[in-house]
């Protein structure tokens, strides 16, 4: 009995298949035999009920609107709130002028689906129609096509929506509306060389300046998209050239503007915009972030101290830091004066960081440093890192460091392998970072160290809640909680684990603070463990 059930499971056609299949019949044109292969679906799948609507719709296609609204209401008689049948039954009744029942259809979807806008746009063209504006039958026809391939378009379903809009443009060539439409859907998937020729061929053979100015913008947004910004600035000046009150295209121009870091320029631009749309709430913060962009200066400060349990007799550490960065268009550096007081010595270190934009979505990170007592710091640091963002959601580095250790009479120079993975979630971002020590106890000795963090951003992107969790296995690391210890064999390997909590917040519109709380326990000497307690206090001025 079973074998026979299986037998008959692998002969049951591919209805899904069948279904798309017949439904590119019917938009070819091909009415009765998409009718027929939709009545195969409905054989096997007799409660397929998007098959049945689109016989419908076939029927309304050639004005047989009785047999079209007959199939509907078997539809709607099994599942009233089907949104493709209300769809097509609008049409059925407003495509032969039965405007009242069209209108009814129509508040009927509003009120069963409030949040959508196909209906409330439909209803709009059914007024339209009732006010004597008379649509031939393919006009009719086209905008029908167009209005579901703009639904599903704004749903995210571009190929599908892009069948709609070529039937749509097939029924009447000069529905430009259709052709930016297709545009935008090609832009919105990074297909930009598929986009541009339509909207020029929109631009070459439309003279209707609402739509000229809405291909104008369409083709803005697409250079936009496509980091050329230069390019998109220009077609924004021809437009504002021909539509001198299409105060839209300042907004682009500002945005394209901010993309090269040309803040300054940027701010006039979207003044002009806001000048004319007051009320653009979204506009006017992006404002205030250009102008805190524009500031390309910071100084900042903080203070560490580490203390341990109790039962043990280690003082407690201290570290410190000032420091000065300056932003310039490709490139920010910060330059750092660190202080540490550890072992009962105390020491300072000057570093220089610099991130440098390589190009879009790629940074290199450099470190150079060098310390007084190099004890508590190498007496060299040397480093570089690239980062880059995938995909919008994700962002990866791989580094690689050198620190130079010279107490007394000791050598030592560690070689670091270091990377990091981070993905971005709603309103969070994690991340994990692997330090990887090369052999600093000889042969084989290779050790890796693994921090993860988890930050909540929860006002802005400069607010926000990290929590930490850090395993280090290694006489040292990168930015770690590994301590250094000298012994007979130079550097002691040692074991920390740290569980942690960083919190920042915008003080004001150019002062940020930062507190943290870190326990650790850790490994002192060879299986001899201890807990350390730290706080963090960090203030940074922007200006």
């Amino acid at each position: 009995m079973l074998s026979g059930i299986s037998s008959f499971a692998q002969r049951m056609p591919d209805v899904d298949s069948m279904y798309l299949s017949a439904k590119n019949i019917g938009f070819r044109g091909v009415y009765d035999t998409a009718r027929m292969e939709m009545d195969t679906v409905l054989q096997y799948a007799p409660n397929y009920l998007d098959a049945r609507t689109f016989i419908a719709r076939t029927w309304s296609w050639e004005n047989k609107f009785e047999k079209s609204r007959a199939q509907l209401k078997i539809v709607l008689d099994t599942d009233p709130k089907n949104y493709e049948a209300l769809d097509a039954l609008v049409d059925a009744f407003r495509w032969p002028n039965e405007i009242d029942t069209a209108l009814a259809i129509c508040e009927k979807a509003i009120a069963l689906f409030p949040a959508d806008t196909l209906f409330k746009y439909k209803k709009h063209e059914v007024i339209r129609q009732q006010r004597n504006v008379k649509l031939t039958t393919n006009q009719l026809l086209s905008d029908s096509f167009y209005m579901k391939g703009r639904a599903l378009a704004f749903t995210g379903k571009y190929e599908e929506g892009r069948v709609w809009l070529d039937s749509s443009i097939k029924r009447d060539p000069y529905f430009f509306d259709a052709y930016i439409l297709k545009a935008r859907t090609f832009s919105w998937q990074k297909k930009y060389e598929e986009a541009r020729p339509i909207l020029n061929y929109v631009l070459l053979n439309d003279t209707l300046p609402s739509r000229r100015k809405d291909a104008y913008s369409a083709l803005a947004d697409v250079e936009m998209y496509a980091s050329k910004n230069k390019t998109s600035r220009k077609i924004c000046d021809t437009a504002l050239s021909q539509y001198k009150k299409a105060v839209e295209f300042h907004k682009k121009k500002s945005i394209t503007l901010a993309n090269e870091d040309f803040y300054k320029e940027a701010i006039p631009e979207l003044q002009l915009y806001l000048d004319s749309v007051k009320n653009d709430t979204a506009s006017i913060k992006m404002m205030e972030d250009f102008k805190f962009k524009k500031l390309r200066n910071y100084a900042g400060a903080g203070w560490v101290r580490q203390m341990y349990n109790p039962k043990t007799t280690f003082a407690p550490w201290d570290f410190g830091n000032i420091e000065y960065g300056h932003r310039f268009r490709k490139v920010q550096s910060i330059g750092r004066i660190n202080y540490a007081k550890r072992f009962g010595e105390q020491a300072l270190q000057f570093e220089v960081d610099n991130y440098i934009k390589i190009f879009r979505g790629t940074t290199l990170f450099t470190n150079t440093g060098i310390s007084n007592k190099n004890i508590l710091y190498p007496r060299y640091r040397l480093g570089g890192e690239v980062y880059q963002n995938l995909w919008s959601k994700f962002d990866v580095s791989l580094g690689y460091h050198i620190l130079f250790y010279q107490p007394d009479t000791i050598k030592e120079t560690f070689h670091l392998m270091v990377g990091s993975i981070g993905y971005y979630y709603k309103k969070w971002w994690l991340s994990y970072r692997p330090v990887m020590v090369l052999q600093p106890y000889g042969k084989g000795s290779t050790t890796l160290s693994n921090t993860a963090q988890a930050r909540w951003f929860h006002k802005s992107a400069y607010d926000y809640l990290t929590f930490i969790f850090a395993y280090a296995n290694g006489a040292i690391g990168l930015n770690n909680p590994t301590a250094i210890v000298f012994g007979e064999k130079n550097f002691v390997k040692l074991q920390t684990i740290r569980f942690g909590i960083d919190f920042q917040r915008r003080l004001n519109t150019t002062v940020f603070g930062g507190l943290g709380a870190w326990s650790d326990y850790d490994e002192y000497s060879a299986s001899k463990y201890r807990y350390r307690f730290t706080l963090t206090l960090n203030l940074k001025k922007v200006f």
